[in-house]
């Protein structure tokens, strides 16, 4: 694949962030260890932090594609590892934590690799997010309850009411964001459809203009060919089965979790649930739906990554003498 770079402007600082994006299956972990390596050898030291947000969560391991030990002991890595499935880490949890470990890395003088393939975390971390007061424990329990017992649809009469520009932007079936925008109007008298609107005004896609502005910022956005893509993921989506990803659920299932935790309801978990249920008939199927799944998964995070700027894209299996380079230049810049 041919080399793209957009909207590229060096700057002459210190301080560095190394960002590697791209849809599931490119190879980023494995490139950010890489790169670790040779920032090293080349006399700093550096920290690999995160944002891929199944990779959070300790009990998840083998639909998840999280760095191994061995990976891990090369170069080490934060945020992996550190959250239940019970106990759901959402992006203002993980901007928290990542900004304070970025803040101990630069204060050690290590380069900050940031990697993964959950899109509204990084441009949380990179772009800030919408301001909140936070709703108390007792209106959140409340809300929790009015939700199991009646569903969506009170929320729903909420947002006509108090934002029916949420409601409009919003796909029925989103409860997720559907019940943020109740939360968020309950929290701050405000609908949630302004807070957006100012976001965008900012272009939010832009990550020239962030939230470090005293750090250079070299980003690799890898991408392979679609065809040439699928057959890693198929293999991928293969691989999850013959590792043991639906005994490693049924020992979930076992020790008492109900299977209708968040994070169980993401691409290959999910699918693993609905074979277990009788829904799926045999693992040939399974394979296929999970395949399925995250195509449709590595299209979504194509879609938003691709209109990041600034960025490098490259084919991370054929781009790799152009990857050193582009790295030599930027640790020397």
């Amino acid at each position: 694949m041919k080399l793209f770079c957009e909207g590229y402007l060096k700057k002459s600082k210190n301080e560095k962030i190394i960002l590697i994006t791209g849809p599931t299956g490119t190879g980023k972990s494995e490139w950010a260890v890489k790169l670790g390596t040779i920032v090293r050898e080349r006399g700093q030291e550096c920290g690999i932090i995160n944002f891929d947000s199944m990779c959070f969560y300790r009990e998840l391991s083998i639909g998840t594609a999280k760095p191994d030990i061995r990976m891990r002991q090369k170069i080490e890595h934060f945020m992996v590892d550190i959250a239940s499935i019970n106990n759901e880490m959402n992006a203002f949890a993980f901007c928290q934590q990542a900004k304070e470990i970025m803040a101990q890395l630069s204060d050690q003088g290590k380069c900050i690799i940031l990697v993964g393939g959950s899109p509204f975390y990084i441009r949380a971390l990179m772009k800030g997010m919408f301001r909140s007061d936070r709703l108390s424990a007792e209106m959140k329990a409340s809300l929790q309850k009015v939700y199991e017992q009646q569903g969506i649809a009170p929320y729903l009469d909420y947002l006509k009411i108090f934002d029916p520009e949420s409601l409009k932007r919003l796909h029925v079936n989103d409860h997720y964001r559907l019940r943020r925008a109740v939360e968020y109007n309950i929290a701050t008298e405000k609908p949630i459809s302004a807070e957006h609107s100012e976001f965008q005004e900012i272009d939010p896609y832009d990550f020239s203009r962030n939230q470090f502005p005293e750090k250079d910022l070299l980003h690799f956005y890898f991408d392979i060919p679609k065809e040439e893509h699928w057959k890693i993921l198929k293999q991928r989506s293969r691989s999850m089965i013959e590792q043991g990803m639906v005994a490693e659920l049924q020992n979930l299932l076992g020790n008492g979790y109900s299977g209708e935790e968040r994070p169980l309801q993401s691409v290959g978990y999910k699918e693993a649930l609905a074979y277990l249920r009788g829904e799926i008939r045999d693992l040939d199927d399974l394979i296929e739906q999970i395949f399925i799944s995250t195509r449709q998964l590595a299209k979504t995070q194509r879609t938003f990554f691709k209109r990041i700027t600034p960025k490098i894209t490259v084919h991370p299996l054929v781009d790799s003498p152009t990857i050193l380079k582009t790295l030599y230049d930027f640790m020397q810049a």
